[in-house]
């Protein structure tokens, strides 16, 4: 005996040093019992070869797999191959998903869209036997209650590969039809127009819900037409066959129509609408007296009291033979009641002038301009009463306002009573089953303070807060437990005093352990790990998997992310508990093709066609091809001889570009991209050789972004109006970028910042052109920053850019005499012009981008040699109208200067923008107005304003 236990011991201890002893996994195989039913783990299953890890290690992570419950069964064989490497075998028994379901059946006008909607399976839902059991039945029953009697219905289910599809046929022994539908209806041309609707029905499979649907649609039109009585029964008569003959008995009633005169307040359609509403309800059945009382009851809800109604009535019978009765409604519409005092009882702790104020902060539009406002004189009742609830007077009570009105409603009077009663002191907080420390620290960021007024109104944000506080001290399942108990909130027997009790249940505090994903088909798991971004360890928080969560959808390539900690096991000695964090995906179409026809007011017609796929080798890798082609609708923006030319030429861009979001495993986005492009200039054309690399790094949860471009051109001018111009000339250049945004979203923002600041440094020592000719180095300093700010609906938008170059060549005095300019200069291309992001609104290109000098010169005219500058300032208040729609006023300011700079001597525009709301941004339809028009001296004059297409960019 003490032998065999002794053997028992040796073979327990041998396996669990086995289990903890470490393998560099050599080999990986993946056995799977159905073809393709194992797709989704073939990348995190070869992900283990090459590491080296514990067999109780690779027990947990394939362990994990079963978890995903897609799964029927998992097997681990861990062969080793030497002392140090090991050989895995992992053989996976998939569950089946359901595929193709089709429904056939003898009978070729069966309704079978009704029974796919039944059928207990859907397209890609996983296999469950029992529920195939079940099938049948419940297709038999369904059948039975539309009278169709059944003799056989086969379910056949195929495999092929993970997928079950299903092939179900249904035979029918007999249905019932309908062989005659008779409306019997006094009104012939009614009749007729009811047995056309119903013709297609004949000879078909009867269904009385459907029928019923039919009439019920039928109804409701002719109501709407003024038959208010209108009713439609169905019977029914069977035949010895069992086919069916359809009676439908129609009642139409009465026509009620309604003529409507003196109504200005409020439009015909608005009164309309209402009147047949109330008609409606009633059935057609109403009295004047309350016919009346209904509309002066609306003209209140509008703020006009002492609307009173004449109402003629007559009755006949119209040329058809039809019975109605019109209703002649002559408004006399009541006024605005001007409200002349507000009358205060009770009122001791808050003064009447105090309540005055009060009133008119939370004014309605109506209110405030001193109007009875009856909603709102409602509403303000529960106002004083929250107000006294801040200020700790827990008991208080306001009456409903009571509006005196004078004679014939000239003026009105308010009332309101008040019972302030006694002013309730918060003596104590007790934050139970929290460390004094971690207590006192939360009771620091409460609105409700020990020894202050008890603010009933924010005790529940302040429950919301210690929760939320609790739990991103890593306690993620913690709760308040007494929220609904009387004794949360304890008074002492004067009820001037009470007592705050909160009631933490913590549970467990959950340390990050590692992560298990599921539903990566294509996308590699490591692409999924570097956006999770913890450490084991860390704490685990709501905060902390939102962040997780959000960093994961930016990716792009994901439709769908679920994320569910899942605790393993306890941290010896403490009360932290290890925590797997499972992550569920859904992946996107990573491939795209897109062709966009557009037109903007500055380029003219445009279409852009993409090609792109965004996951290469499943590594969040894109590859894309752009192409992109526009025509010019007129010339405005051009120099005077290229005006008269009218010469057209064809725009286009084509880029080639590769992203790489991980740049060797570091957290460095690397963007790669190769151009042709062909653009028109203010005084040329150009064709433009392109190749630019962007590194950017995000830090501080993504708010503060860094990013360094390299970019090297060749461009080649043509069809040039200035010889200073007409050189083929390269820049090499560098630009820095620092970005930082608290924009609440990127989309539509309505709260925060965006400010940008780049330095573009074009130097020969990157490749920018240095000949005896020409010399191109200098530097471009530009800030860009938009700000937002909401008030109420309201959005204010604002916008400030500022740019400054300086041409840094080291010879600026030699001229080259045949081209009117020095060797080193900056290239006009390069010159800063008011354009894009930069438009002033209600300016073309050729009026804002002039000089403020005396020949009244475009700034492409003009050679820089030494600096120069731009301001740009927008403002515009915006204001959603419609779900996707906003509209908003703005007031645009702008100028390009040389050599100085005068950042408030400026042109400006106001005007009006018009905003669709898309996935991508807003879609901008503005037009602006210029504050002064000005002349020049080649006899040309500003024109009026100008109207903008674009994409918001702010």
């Amino acid at each position: 005996m003490k032998r065999l236990l002794i053997t028992l011991f040796s073979i327990f201890l041998s396996a669990h040093c086995f289990a903890q002893k470490e393998f560099y996994i050599k080999e990986v195989l993946m056995e799977c019992s159905i073809v393709k039913g194992c797709e989704r783990y073939k990348n995190r299953i070869y992900e283990l070869k090459h590491q080296t890890l514990e067999i109780a290690k690779i027990q947990e992570k394939t362990k994990n797999f079963l978890a995903e419950g897609l799964l029927n069964d998992l097997r681990l064989q861990v062969f080793e191959i030497n002392e140090n490497e090991a050989k895995i075998i992992i053989k996976m028994d998939p569950k089946r998903r359901v595929g193709k379901i089709s429904i056939g059946s003898n009978i070729s006008d069966l309704n079978v869209q009704q029974l796919y909607k039944i059928f207990p399976y859907k397209t890609d839902d996983i296999y469950d036997a029992q529920k195939g059991i079940d099938a049948q039945k419940i297709l038999e029953n369904f059948l039975l209650q539309k009278k169709i009697v059944v003799e056989k219905i086969t379910i056949l289910d195929s495999y092929h590969q993970d997928k079950v599809n299903f092939n179900i046929q249904i035979n029918i022994k007999k249905v019932i039809r309908i062989f005659e539908i008779v409306v019997d209806c006094q009104d012939d041309s009614i009749r007729k127009k009811i047995v056309t609707s119903f013709l297609k029905a004949k000879g078909k499979i009867y269904d009385l819900q459907e029928i019923k649907i039919d009439l019920e649609q039928i109804s409701n039109d002719y109501k709407d037409n003024g038959y208010y009585n209108f009713q439609i029964t169905v019977g029914e008569y069977f035949r010895e066959n069992r086919d069916v003959k359809i009676i439908l008995s129609v009642n139409l009633g009465e026509i009620i129509n309604f003529h409507i005169q003196g109504n200005h307040v409020l439009d015909r359609k608005e009164v309309m609408g209402f009147v047949k509403s109330f008609v409606r309800t009633n059935q057609g059945k109403f009295s004047f007296i309350e016919l009346e009382r209904m509309i002066n009851e609306k003209y209140e809800e509008y703020g006009v009291y002492n609307t009173n109604v004449k109402t003629k009535i007559r009755a006949g019978v119209n040329k058809l033979g039809r019975k109605y009765t019109n209703y002649y409604l002559k408004i006399n519409e009541g006024k605005k009641v001007p409200i002349l005092t507000h009358i205060y009882y009770g009122n001791e702790k808050w003064s009447d002038r105090k309540l005055d104020s009060l009133y008119e902060k939370k004014a309605s539009t109506m209110a405030s301009r001193g109007f009875v406002d009856r909603n709102y004189l409602q509403q303000f009742s529960n106002i004083i009463k929250e107000s006294y609830l801040r200020e700790g007077h827990v008991f208080a009570e306001v009456s409903e306002p009571k509006i005196v009105f004078a004679d014939n409603y000239q003026s009105a009077d308010v009332e309101y009573v008040i019972r302030e009663k006694q002013q309730v002191i918060l003596e104590k907080i007790n934050i139970n089953n929290l460390d004094t420390d971690t207590a006192i620290k939360i009771k620091k960021v409460l609105i409700n303070k020990e020894g202050a007024p008890v603010n009933l109104v924010e005790l529940q944000t302040d429950l919301q807060t210690v929760l939320n506080k609790v739990r991103n001290e890593g306690y993620y399942f913690a709760d308040i437990v007494n929220v609904n108990d009387p004794k949360l909130l304890q008074f002492d027997l004067s009820q001037t005093s009470a007592i705050l009790n909160i009631d933490v249940k913590t549970g467990k505090k959950l340390i990050f352990h590692e992560v298990v994903v599921s539903g990566n088909i294509t996308t590699k798991t490591e692409v999924i790990l570097r956006e999770v971004n913890l450490k084991q360890g860390d704490l685990i928080t709501h905060e902390v998997l939102e962040k997780i969560k959000d960093y994961l959808l930016s990716t792009g390539l994901f439709s769908s992310i679920k994320i569910l900690p899942v605790i393993q096991s306890r941290k010896e000695d403490s009360d932290l508990y290890y925590t797997n964090l499972f992550i569920e995906i859904h992946e996107r179409d990573f491939g795209s093709l897109e062709i966009a026809p557009g037109f903007r007011t500055d380029i003219g017609v445009k279409l852009a066609t993409s090609a792109s796929y965004n996951n290469l080798w499943g590594m969040n890798r894109s590859l894309s091809l752009k192409l992109e082609t526009n025509q010019r609708l007129d010339f405005d923006s051009f120099d005077e001889r290229r005006k008269k030319e009218e010469k057209r030429l064809l725009e286009y861009n084509a880029k080639l570009g590769y992203e790489e979001p991980y740049i060797f495993n570091y957290p460095v986005a690397f963007d790669g991209e190769v151009s042709q492009i062909r653009r028109r200039y203010y005084s040329f054309d150009a064709d433009i050789s392109r190749i630019s690399t962007l590194f950017t790094k995000l830090f501080f949860s993504r708010k503060l972004s860094t990013s360094l471009r390299y970019k090297l051109e060749e461009i080649k001018p043509f069809d040039v109006t200035d010889l200073k111009d007409q050189d083929d000339y390269r820049i090499g250049s560098i630009t820095p970028v620092v970005t930082l945004d608290f924009r609440d979203r990127t989309i539509n923002p309505r709260e925060g910042s965006h400010l940008m600041l780049s330095c573009e440094y074009a130097h020969p020592a990157f490749l920018s052109q240095k000949t005896s000719e020409l010399e191109i180095n200098f530097m471009k300093l530009v800030s860009r920053n938009k700000f937002y700010y909401s008030i109420g609906e309201v959005t204010i938008a604002a916008f400030v850019s500022m740019g400054f170059q300086q041409n840094l060549a080291s010879d600026t005095d030699t001229i080259i005499a045949s081209e009117g300019r020095a060797r080193g200069y900056i290239p006009s291309r390069e010159v800063f012009r008011l354009d894009g992001t930069d438009t002033v609104r209600g300016f073309d290109d050729t009026e804002i981008n002039r000089l403020d000098d005396a020949q009244d010169s475009d700034i492409a005219e003009y050679v820089v040699g030494d600096k120069a500058f731009f301001s740009n300032y927008k403002i515009e208040p915006r204001f959603i109208v419609a779900e996707n729609i906003m509209i908003g006023t703005f007031f645009d300011a702008g100028r390009v200067y040389v050599n100085s700079f005068e950042p408030l001597k400026v042109r400006t525009a106001v005007g009006l923008s018009l905003k669709i709301l898309t996935p991508v941004g807003t879609l901008d339809f503005d037009y602006g107005v210029k504050l002064k028009r000005e002349s020049y001296s080649g006899g040309e004059r500003d024109s009026f304003g100008r109207f903008h297409l674009s994409i918001g960019y702010f």
